[in-house]
């Protein structure tokens, strides 16, 4: 592989950005955000970037500007599933991290599903981002890869001043919020207040939400409380992987 990563800046390059849309997350022609919108995005200042494989598009990045001019949103970021596991994410978010300091940005939001834990493993403990605020059924119905589940979501809140990386080891004196039987959460203790918790997730929630639904709801209307309950309190400022995927959180 040739890895290369620059701005989008013609129109072709975000027609090209539509159909990685497409092949990525199954997006529907009305769910995928177009030409239009990007180049109007461009122009308010936001970071649209396309990375190839030699002359092959293969992933792509887009934040757009918020109230804090110190603060971009990020969008959309993701890489072919021919070409996930090599990196390609991670050079994506340097590329727009580096776009950002350049102009002044120390601060980088977006919002993913908070079971996943590929995506809060690549989030947290690679990244170095924090996450305090749940939000249900962010985008309502959703198709292609999330469709099955209610579209709850997470912020994440990536300081760029900060060190990266989050990973943690497992501590057996830090007690979980929730409690697993075979893989599925039966019940959550709402009574915890010591300095860290951990809050176990699935082994990999996109498989089952593809292959048992039924379940996939099952983790999602069960774990909706605790973390709305203990990102009162608490931040995620750590992830685990060894005994089972899991946050670390902290009060705050």
């Amino acid at each position: 592989m040739t890895l290369h990563i620059r701005e989008a800046t013609e129109t072709q390059d975000l027609l090209l950005m539509e159909s990685l849309e497409r092949q990525i997350w199954g997006y529907s022609d009305d769910a995928v955000v177009g030409k239009e919108m990007l180049i109007a995005l461009r122009f308010e200042g936001a970071c649209v970037a396309l990375a190839w494989d030699d002359d092959t598009p293969i992933g792509l990045v887009m934040s757009f500007p918020t109230r804090d001019a110190h603060t971009q949103h990020s969008h959309m970021a993701g890489v072919l599933p021919a070409y996930q596991g090599k990196g390609v994410a991670y050079q994506l978010k340097q590329f727009q991290k580096a776009w950002s300091l350049e102009r002044g940005i120390t601060r980088i939001v977006w919002t993913y599903d908070p079971l996943r834990a590929v995506n809060a493993y690549f989030n947290i403990a690679k990244l170095g981002a924090t996450c305090c605020r749940y939000l249900p059924h962010f985008y309502g119905e959703m198709g292609g890869i999330n469709a099955g589940a209610a579209s709850d979501r997470i912020l994440a809140e990536w300081d760029l001043l900060e060190p990266e990386g989050k990973a943690v080891q497992l501590e057996p004196h830090i007690p979980s919020v929730n409690t697993l039987e075979d893989g599925l959460m039966v019940n959550a203790n709402f009574t915890l207040e010591q300095p860290q918790l951990y809050f176990e997730l699935p082994q990999n929630y996109s498989t089952l939400l593809e292959q048992d639904p039924a379940k996939a709801i099952v983790w999602r209307e069960r774990s909706r409380p605790a973390f709305l309950h203990y990102l009162e309190q608490y931040r995620i400022v750590g992830f685990r992987r060894e005994g089972g995927n899991a946050y670390l959180l902290e009060r705050e």
